[in-house]
């Protein structure tokens, strides 16, 4: 997982943890949780995590993910679209709301949970074949709330939709 190749896509932060000078890590974290993400784990738990259930059914792929970034794919298959042969807008959202749910979970300490508050979306464009690619950016990273800006385009670069999100921690990993 390399960087991201537009240098400014990426907005400057720092993880809720390192706020207050704490390690990524909590006091009485249990052995099988992390201290830190790695693009090992990454793919362990949001490779299979995204094959499974909905996710699975819809077809969205992990690409890359780290603290602050992710990027996912959507295929577009007969399944996804619509009565009039375009890709629904359901798909396209779902596509938005896991893409800032991954960003949002590795830009806190593993063993979080994520919940999406809220999303919004602006649909630019209507497809009918090709690969939706979608990635996120922090607008906002607090110690309760996040907040992302994902854009989603074709696989020939034209732009498909915009979405904002909002997701909110519902558990801390336990404390050291």
């Amino acid at each position: 997982m390399g960087p991201h190749p537009d240098p400014d896509f990426r907005l400057a932060f720092r993880t809720p943890a390192s706020r207050k000078g704490q390690p990524a890590s909590r006091k009485g974290q249990e052995a099988s949780v992390a201290r830190e993400w790695t693009p090992e784990l990454i793919q362990e738990q949001f490779g299979k995590r995204l094959g499974t259930l909905f996710n699975g059914h819809v077809g969205i792929e992990l690409v890359e993910a780290a603290p602050g970034f992710a990027k996912l794919r959507l295929p577009i298959r007969d399944e996804i679209l619509q009565p009039t042969g375009v890709v629904h807008g359901g798909a396209v959202c779902t596509l938005a709301d896991v893409t800032a749910g991954v960003a949002a979970h590795v830009s806190y300490p593993p063993g979080t949970d994520i919940v999406t508050v809220e999303i919004k979306v602006n649909f630019l464009a209507g497809l009918r074949e090709g690969v939706l690619l979608s990635e996120a950016k922090p607008l906002q990273i607090g110690r309760r709330t996040s907040v992302w800006e994902i854009r989603i385009n074709h696989d020939s670069g034209r732009p498909v939709a915009f979405a904002l999100g909002t997701f909110m921690v519902v558990k801390h990993p336990p404390e050291e």
